[in-house]
């Protein structure tokens, strides 16, 4: 079992069964909120290992989601999209998977419920789970002595708004708590504070499993991988789509255009470095913008860091990405070209050295194939094609340019006067 399978099963309790049927059953109204208190208590939890062990039922995921995913808003939701497939349709793709999960140590019927949980948390989260464009619970029966593993297709998210947020979780826990169990302005205030610590841009898979006749759980849930918004710019990929250049001088100071996809310009930086021959990373350093050189999201305006050796003789190759500080997650790198200065490269000192050879050989020369070729040339040249032409004689500055000749003709009675 993977590491992410324990990770999920470990955020669940080994809690009592008779809470667990007020707890988990899709059928009761007892809040998710209630179920926080008693995972901090000091309750052993409930691993994969532990059920196997006890020959307990247990679910588990055998295709996690795909790691991004677009959460439309709900008048988004017109029309085909495509729907939340499997982790592994992203290596083969042309096979489609989907989110599969598998009761084990189970022989009777059995309803398997699928959600969205918070990534922090296993409190229900805001945005909405919809199956083919249906908004409805998300359940899969099924049928006893037959197949356990359940694959939930055509699933999508809805983005709830976050203004919307306050008064839902409101609407929910005052439907779950008697009316002289809570204060209303108090409750008001608490999902006001409550609605600032969820994040909108990453949700998880939620799955339970129920018995059919009484709805209580069968087992504890399990919770999926994070499923980030492909659309945000604090979750979606990052990319440079287009760049003005790719090189530049080795003291920096270059300017550069990039068009990338949608970032947060306070959560954005450019990242250059160099690689050696064996993959290690040996120079890093970070372009230079200011969040106002951030155009609507979409391009960034930078310079050039200097490179490491600011005098290299020759052309170096490193790579640029854009760097999210928030989570560590790069853009594919692109390459740049650091071009060397045309005094510090190796071809002008080579040149310079066969010049200098003329005194270091005692300024004997035993033939016309020691000097450079620039000599060698100059000797052929006969004493008249050497003569400098003389320089042309300027007017002194007094000087005034004659009049041009006037041309008479008669116009009429008058005479006009004509320049020629």
């Amino acid at each position: 079992m993977s590491s992410s399978e324990h990770d999920n099963m470990s955020e669940s309790s080994n809690l009592d069964p008779a809470s667990n049927e007020s707890t988990f059953s899709p059928y009761s109204g007892t809040s998710p909120s209630q179920i926080v208190p008693e995972l901090a208590n000091g309750i052993i939890e409930l691993t994969c290992e532990d059920a196997i062990r006890e020959n307990k039922p247990y679910l588990r995921i055998i295709e996690e989601p795909v790691d991004y995913f677009r959460f439309r808003y709900r008048s988004e939701m017109l029309g085909t999209h495509g729907c939340l497939l499997g982790r592994n349709s992203a290596q083969v793709k042309k096979s489609k998977s989907h989110p599969t999960v598998e009761l084990c140590n189970y022989n009777g019927s059995a309803l398997i419920r699928c959600s969205l949980a918070r990534h922090n948390s296993s409190l229900e989260h805001p945005h909405k789970l919809t199956e083919e464009d249906q908004d409805r619970d998300i359940t899969s029966l099924l049928p006893l002595r037959g197949s356990y593993k359940v694959a939930f297709s055509g699933l999508g998210i809805i983005h709830t708004a976050k203004k919307d947020i306050p008064t839902l979780l409101y609407k929910r826990y005052s439907q779950e708590l008697k009316q002289n169990e809570f204060n209303e302005r108090k409750l008001r205030m608490q999902c006001e504070n409550e609605t600032k610590n969820i994040n909108l841009n990453i949700v998880r898979l939620m799955f339970t499993a129920h018995d059919v006749t009484t709805g209580a759980p069968i087992c504890p849930p399990v919770f999926s991988q994070s499923i980030n918004n492909l659309k945000s710019a604090a979750t979606n990929d990052l990319k440079i789509c287009r760049a003005n250049r790719y090189y530049g001088r080795p003291n920096g100071g270059d300017t550069v255009y990039i068009l990338v996809e949608k970032v947060n310009k306070k959560n954005i930086a450019i990242r250059f470095y160099e690689l050696d021959e064996i993959g290690d990373k040996v120079w890093e350093d970070r372009g230079h913008f200011l969040q106002s050189d951030v155009h609507h999201q979409y391009a960034i305006v930078f310079t050039t860091p200097p490179y490491r050796d600011t005098k290299t003789k020759t052309d170096v190759k490193v790579f640029f990405e854009l760097l999210r500080p928030s989570d560590g997650r790069c853009s594919e790198p692109k390459e740049f070209t650091y071009i060397a200065d045309v005094y510090n490269r190796d071809v002008k000192k080579r040149k310079a050295e066969s010049y200098s050879s003329l005194g270091s050989s005692g300024g004997s020369v035993k033939s016309f194939s020691d000097l450079p070729l620039t000599l060698d040339f100059a000797n052929t040249l006969t004493k008249k094609e050497m003569d400098i032409d003389p320089m042309p004689i300027l007017p002194p500055n007094n000087y005034i340019p004659p009049t041009p000749p006037l041309k008479l003709r008669l116009d009429g009675r008058r005479v006009v006067t004509e320049r020629v």
